[in-house]
């Protein structure tokens, strides 16, 4: 589910002390990039994902919520 899945990416993002930027730039990404993640426009490919899973210390497997389940968050 892209929504729930783009959700639980922005509240991870919020709870981790870093800004959109920040991530970015660890990431050698766009902000924009970032910004479209949590919004839902699109999701991480899985290489971004496992990156960003370790910049926010918290397994791949927290961002993911297959279709028809929604988040605990």
């Amino acid at each position: 589910d892209m929504e729930a899945t783009a959700t639980n990416i922005g509240f991870a993002i919020d709870n981790s002390g870093y800004s959109d930027k920040e991530i970015a730039e660890m990431m050698g990404l766009t902000v924009q990039s970032i910004n479209k993640w949590r919004h839902g426009y699109c999701i991480p490919d899985m290489e971004n994902l496992f990156i960003l899973s370790r910049i926010l210390e918290m397994p791949v497997d927290d961002f993911l919520v297959p279709r028809g389940v929604r988040t605990v968050a």
